[in-house]
């Protein structure tokens, strides 16, 4: 995203990683989202079952799946154009679910720097002036109950805690949080929900909607790998860096093509050069970082590209290991992510960074 056009306050809590407070407040199915309620998750074991059970494709994407559905109540984004988001997100995924929802609405202005977990039932997001009519209001939370109450996962799903999660939900949208996540009902019923903050830019919310769909079309992240593995998720939380970092890619290749751009790379490495110029003694839990991260091992040959965009590395628990950051590479990653050089308004990792 083009830091300058997204308000410094929500760009540094909300795409630096996202805020701990908000990860640990959450418990968080993919980056920024939590699943807003209980569905019991198939096991590794039985993964080839939930595969074959989806539509089939190339593994370079698959078929558009039924069951897509895409609402948008802001000015800028229609919903025909965000069907086509959704449907482009699903086309890129090897394995995607076959329900799916995208939601946008407006926001106003931040009323104040601080979180408001009071409003929000302890999450911790912060409160915008409301943006919507009284109607399209109601429109809104309406769009999500009932997207919910229709999947078919939803038939073997405890009833309260479906309308605990819709009530969740109610409370983002009617209070104004500045919300940008990813509920999972179920494993086949995900979602990207995106509350569009007043001043930031169609493309900046091209690029945080797509990252928040990148999390709720990969399949096994913290949550669906604990209960896999029955470990508790404290267990991985060392592995968030990589589903963020992932998202972040994924939501900058995506909204350049989207726009007919082919810059994602350079986009990533300048918003990394730039906000580690500003602060050279940063750690890498900033989501901007992150994706930089993900480009410098696919330019050292230790991660495929077209695996990121497809979300491979999400089919099943493996990555966890493999990227944790108490392995060479990761460790390597962490301490090399702002090795990046500027040379007439070009971005490049220096040499010694990509063969070290």
């Amino acid at each position: 995203m083009s830091p300058q056009l997204l308000p410094e306050p929500s760009h540094r809590v909300r795409r630096a990683g996202i805020a701990v407070s908000l990860l640990t407040t959450l418990g968080i199915l993919a980056g920024c989202s939590e699943p807003i309620t209980s569905d019991p998750e198939p096991s590794l074991d039985n993964e080839s079952t939930t595969s074959s059970e989806q539509t089939e494709g190339p593994s370079t994407g698959a078929d558009i799946p039924t069951g897509l559905e895409a609402r948008s109540f802001a000015e800028g984004i229609d919903d025909a154009e965000l069907l086509s988001w959704v449907e482009a997100a699903i086309a890129e995924m090897k394995d995607p679910p076959t329900s799916f929802l995208g939601l946008i609405w407006p926001i106003g202005t931040q009323i104040d720097d601080e979180p408001d977990p009071q409003l929000f039932d302890g999450d911790m997001f912060r409160e915008h002036t409301q943006a919507l009519t009284d109607e399209d209001l109601d429109a809104t939370v309406a769009t999500f109950r009932e997207w919910q109450s229709n999947l078919v996962c939803a038939e073997g799903m405890d009833e309260r805690e479906m309308e605990d999660g819709a009530k969740r939900v109610g409370r983002w949208i009617t209070g104004g949080a500045d919300v940008a996540t990813a509920p999972d009902p179920c494993f086949k019923g995900r979602s990207a929900v995106y509350a569009w903050p007043e001043g930031v830019s169609k493309t900046t919310a091209t690029e945080v909607w797509f990252h928040e769909a990148y999390h709720g079309l990969s399949n096994y992240l913290i949550r669906q790998c604990s209960v896999a593995e029955n470990q508790p998720e404290e267990k991985y939380e060392g592995i968030r860096w990589f589903a963020e970092g992932t998202a972040e890619y994924f939501g900058n290749y995506m909204a350049a093509k989207i726009e007919g751009r082919d810059d994602y790379v350079q986009v990533i490495l300048r918003k990394a050069y730039n906000d580690f110029r500003g602060d050279p003694g940063a750690d890498f839990n900033n989501a901007y970082f992150q994706a930089a991260g993900i480009q410098l091992m696919i330019e050292r040959g230790t991660l495929d590209a077209e695996e990121v965009k497809n979300g491979s590395y999400f089919n099943d628990c493996a990555y966890m290991e493999t990227f944790d950051p108490g392995q060479a590479e990761p460790q390597y990653i962490a301490e090399n992510f702002g090795q990046i050089v500027e040379s007439g308004g070009s971005y490049r990792f220096s040499e010694e960074a990509i063969s070290g």
